[in-house]
């Protein structure tokens, strides 16, 4: 309901990401399956489900703890994508990089601008 209000899928409270949290209500009594679809309706949301919490601890270890098996597979699932994110903007800019370097080449290594002052 929060979500679909534009709630914040990593909004912390007292220092802890919403996954975690919802990993943990899996410690409460018949809680399991309640945990899992929040897990997952917050991966959907776009929450990292490698944020932490203030002692280090991510999402995956409060399943883990909970005896939460469930939880795993859309934990892994939004890791693996997260992960793919973050190549796919690291190869974005290596490109970028290169097509400034074939620039600067082409203009006879000349910066000019705001950074004209820096060496490379």
């Amino acid at each position: 309901m929060l979500l679909g209000a534009g709630a914040s899928a990593s909004a912390r409270c007292d220092g802890n990401p919403p996954l975690c949290l919802a990993a943990c209500v899996a410690l409460m009594p018949d809680m399991e399956r309640e945990a899992v679809r929040m897990l997952e309706l917050l991966v959907a949301a776009g929450a990292e489900p490698s944020d932490a919490d203030d002692d280090g601890r991510a999402a995956m270890h409060w399943a883990a703890a909970a005896g939460v098996v469930a939880a795993v597979a859309p934990l892994v699932a939004a890791s693996e994508a997260a992960a793919q994110r973050r190549v796919k903007a690291y190869e974005a800019d290596v490109e970028a990089l290169k097509v400034r370097d074939v620039a600067l080449q082409q203009g006879g290594g000349q910066r000019r601008g705001q950074y004209s002052n820096v060496k490379p």
